[in-house]
C-alpha cells in the first residue's frame, strides 16, 4: 500500500509523514477488522481477528493482511509447513527453498538476506509490482492465431520453451512465431493470500 498515492501535497507542503501514513493504514486495518469479526460474531460466536480469512479483491482487505504480518511476526515453523503444503500456499509448486521445491519462480532459500518484510509482504500481495531479473512473463502470438504465455527457460535457433503457472513446460517451435512482447503482469497470480487466514499469512 502506497500511501502517497492517495494522499497527494504539493512540495514543500507535504504534510504527512511516514509516521503519520503507518499510523493511518494500521488504524484503517483495525476498523475493517473489527467490522468483519463483529458481522461474524453476530452469526458463529467469537473468532479471533488473526483467524479470519479476508477478500482477495478489496484493497482495504490487502491492507488488513499488510499492516498484520508487519506487527506479527508470525511462527517460522508454522510458516514453513505452508509453505510446503500443497493444499495451503503450495509455494513449492514454484518456489525452491533449502533445495527443496520447483525452479519455476526464484530460489527463496536466502530471501530475508535480500529484502525486508514489508517488501516480502507486498511481493506476495501485489506480485506485479516488482518483478525479478529474470522472471518476466512473456506472450507469444503464433502464426495460427493461439497465444501462449510463461517464462522463457530455454531459447534455441528451433525453439523456445515455456513455463507456465501450472508448473508445465510448453515448447513453441520458432518458425511457428508471429509475434512476442514482454508483459509487467507477474504469472504468480494475484489473491495469493486468499485461502490464508491473517495470522497463517504473517506466519508464511
Amino acid at each position: 500500500f502506497n500511501f502517497d498515492q492517495v494522499v497527494k501535497a504539493p512540495p514543500p507542503q507535504r504534510f504527512c509523514s511516514t509516521m503519520f501514513a503507518e499510523l493511518f493504514c494500521a488504524l484503517i486495518a483495525i476498523l475493517i477488522l473489527a467490522t468483519g469479526c463483529k458481522s461474524k460474531n453476530s452469526q458463529d460466536g467469537a473468532t479471533p481477528i488473526s483467524s479470519r480469512t479476508l477478500s482477495q479483491k478489496n484493497p482495504l482487505d490487502l491492507l488488513a493482511y499488510s499492516v498484520f504480518a508487519a506487527n506479527h511476526r508470525g511462527d517460522s515453523a508454522r510458516g514453513r509447513k505452508i509453505f510446503f503444503d500443497q493444499t495451503k500456499a503450495a509455494c513449492v509448486r514454484c518456489h525452491t527453498a533449502n533445495g527443496n521445491g520447483e525452479k519455476i519462480g526464484p530460489d527463496l532459500s536466502a530471501i530475508a538476506d535480500k529484502f525486508s518484510r514489508r517488501e516480502l509482504i507486498q511481493s506476495i500481495l501485489e506480485p506485479s509490482a516488482s518483478l525479478a531479473v529474470g522472471y518476466a512473463t512473456t506472450i507469444f502470438h503464433s502464426t495460427s492465431g493461439d497465444d501462449f504465455e510463461g517464462i522463457i527457460k530455454q531459447a534455441t535457433d528451433s525453439h523456445i520453451e515455456l513455463v507456465g503457472g501450472d508448473g508445465k513446460i510448453l515448447r513453441i517451435e520458432t518458425r511457428a512465431i508471429a509475434k512476442r512482447r514482454t508483459s509487467d503482469v507477474s504469472i504468480m497470480p494475484e489473491g495469493f493470500q486468499s485461502g490464508l487466514s491473517l495470522a497463517e499469512f504473517a506466519d508464511l
